[in-house]
């Protein structure tokens, strides 16, 4: 795979969408405009890290992982390509984020606010 210039990428490219979401102002300030609420803090958990619910499961590549100061976690994703798999594609994403996130022995409730966003360059819709 050949990798393109710094000059011809953008925030589509996988590196340079992750760089700019590391930059927490920028960060912040995407989760606060749609959601429309003010967070006051975020911390990352990671960025292109590999999440798997099992040693036989499937394993996901996160984006971007990050926590807010009420513990509600959100996955950026940033979707060029249309596969046409957005729905289950994100009840995966959740469900081993929730295996991830709940220790053996601890109850559901437990559980924090979890967000998956997908930033898709076409209608995941339609």
């Amino acid at each position: 795979m050949t990798q393109k210039p710094f000059e011809d990428l953008t925030i589509a490219d996988d590196f340079m969408f992750c760089k700019v979401m590391e930059y927490e102002p920028i960060c912040k300030g995407f989760l606060e405009m749609l959601f429309n609420a003010k967070i006051e803090k975020i911390t990352y958990l990671s960025s292109q890290n590999t999440v798997t619910a099992n040693s036989g499961a499937k394993t996901v590549r996160l984006d971007v992982l990050v926590k807010d100061g009420s513990g509600t976690s959100y996955d950026i994703e940033m979707q060029v390509g249309n596969e046409y798999n957005i729905p289950k594609r994100m009840r995966y994403y959740q469900a081993v984020l929730d295996v991830a996130f709940l220790d053996k022995g601890y109850s559901y409730k437990a559980l924090n606010e979890s967000y998956i966003i997908f930033i898709c360059l076409f209608d995941p819709i339609g």
